[in-house]
């Protein structure tokens, strides 16, 4: 059976976690080498897959530790020259540092180098903060999310997937305004990601912006939002149209839900009042039967 590249690489460094003391002593790695963050970050991004959340925490802890020792400055520079010849090594494989994980990465780890760029070693430590935050998100630990996010933010802060990920956690907890804010900030970097401008729609639907929201929520239709929030998509701009009074253009947007998702028990809910606000009192009747019988 054929392993696919990343497999390999966290394999590589599984072996790393495995030398004894007196293999490390006979290959000169030190204990605080990079080689082990290294090592941790795999093997963590190994169980985050495996949906081993608390497993992936702690090694991603252990890489952030690791990372984070203070070393002094001939250890450090010889520890350097290793994994610069490991990274060189690894590409002649067609291996990076985080290969393989399109659904997390984002564009801007391929921004070009200019007076801006972040150095390899802050960006990978911020993409380990990013990651064990993701896990902490996972687990409901919100509160250790966003100090994460935070984390990775401080030392990335041009990275939109952090800003996306801490917005959208700040969503999830209620604090709409906060999130508008990551996600604006997101949105600079990547006008035309369709998944921010649908979580910042949804913030200021929450926050009662009826009129941008719609615009953020079509948009985001407009560039492709992905299938499994559609039917919420259209569901939210129904809301939104429902509180100022438009309640045509709301049941087309609940409709439009509904067509793509016939079981989108909110919007035949919502659909019903709105057919109930223009006294459409047969439709109204019979979307408020459809709703009860999923209750």
């Amino acid at each position: 059976m054929a392993l696919e590249k990343d497999s390999i690489a966290a394999m590589w460094s599984l072996v790393l976690l495995w030398h004894t003391p007196m293999q490390d002593q006979q290959l000169g790695i030190h204990p605080a080498s990079p080689l082990y963050a290294l090592g941790h970050y795999y093997r963590g991004r190994c169980n985050q897959r495996l949906k081993c959340y608390n497993d992936a925490i702690d090694d991603y802890t252990q890489a952030i530790m690791t990372s984070t020792e203070r070393q002094d400055e001939e250890i450090a520079e010889r520890e350097r020259r290793k994994v610069v010849k490991l990274q060189e090594n690894r590409n002649n494989f067609g291996l990076s540092f985080g290969p393989g994980e399109a659904e997390d990465e984002t564009a801007s780890d391929n921004r070009k180098p200019d007076e801006h760029t972040v150095p390899l070693a802050q960006t990978m430590l911020a993409k380990v903060y990013h990651k064990r935050a993701r896990c902490w998100e996972h687990i409901a630990m919100l509160d250790a999310a966003i100090d994460g996010y935070t984390f990775a933010i401080s030392l990335d802060p041009l990275n939109p997937e952090y800003l996306f990920y801490r917005g959208r956690c700040l969503c999830s907890m209620g604090r709409y305004q906060d999130a508008v804010v990551d996600l604006t900030a997101a949105l600079a970097q990547e006008p035309s990601n369709s998944r921010v401008l649908y979580h910042r729609g949804v913030s200021r639907y929450r926050l009662q912006e009826y009129r941008t929201a719609i615009d953020d929520l079509r948009e985001a239709l407009d560039k492709q939002l992905e299938a499994g929030c559609i039917p919420n998509c259209w569901s939210c701009i129904g809301v939104c149209h429902s509180n100022t009074n438009d309640h045509m253009a709301a049941i087309e947007s609940f409709s439009k839900a509904i067509q793509i998702d016939p079981d989108h028990t909110d919007s035949i809910h919502e659909r019903a009042k709105a057919y109930q606000a223009i006294q459409d009192h047969e439709l109204a009747i019979a979307d408020f039967t459809q709703f009860l019988r999923y209750h």
